[in-house]
């Protein structure tokens, strides 16, 4: 039904004008419509009522607010994903100074420069790790009650005491230069 009621009113067009808001976000009223196509509120009211334009505003207005929210939620998941390949990124960047710093020590090119580098690395190694974690929603705290500390001998095998003593001997060998 274009056009019913007094003066041909276009009902289709009064309900598209009832659903939308105005460009300061408010909602029309039957007084509105009424004053807008030329008609009595009375009438206005009457036709919503049988074409239950209440029910269908609601309806559109609760389409809007889970749109909103299921875009919001997109957004967000998208920002945490961006958060936590950024992070991640900078973690692989932190392995390969490491693995560099570890090839200049099993070379036999310690440089008191590596250890300011190493402790650069490590701040923002420890950086990184708690931005992916808050990123995941992780915690960045342990409760030290939580914490077990185990009582058993440690074993060291020969060739890490090997090790050990090999970086005794670099350090001693850089101190005494």
């Amino acid at each position: 039904m274009k056009n019913g009621g007094p003066k041909g009113i276009n009902w289709e067009a009064a309900l598209e004008f009832y659903l939308t808001p105005d460009s300061e976000g408010r909602i029309p009223s039957y007084q509105d419509v009424a004053n807008k196509f030329g008609v009595s509120k009375n009438e206005v009211g009457k036709r919503a009522k049988k074409e239950n334009w209440l029910h269908r505003r609601r309806n559109l207005y609760d389409l809007a607010e889970e749109t909103y929210t299921d875009n919001r939620i997109e957004l967000i998941n998208q920002t945490v994903r961006k958060h936590i390949t950024a992070w991640q990124d900078i973690q692989n960047l932190s392995d390969v100074f490491l693995d560099q710093i570890d090839k200049d020590l099993t070379e036999g090119k310690f440089k008191w420069s590596l250890v300011s580098r190493l402790a650069a690395i490590t701040r923002i190694l420890k950086i990184a790790i708690e931005g992916e974690r808050t990123a995941l929603g992780l915690p960045n705290s342990v409760n030290p009650s939580s914490v077990q500390l185990s009582r058993e001998e440690v074993t060291l095998s020969p060739e890490m005491v090997a090790e050990i003593d090999h970086l005794f001997e670099i350090n001693r060998s850089v101190v005494v230069s």
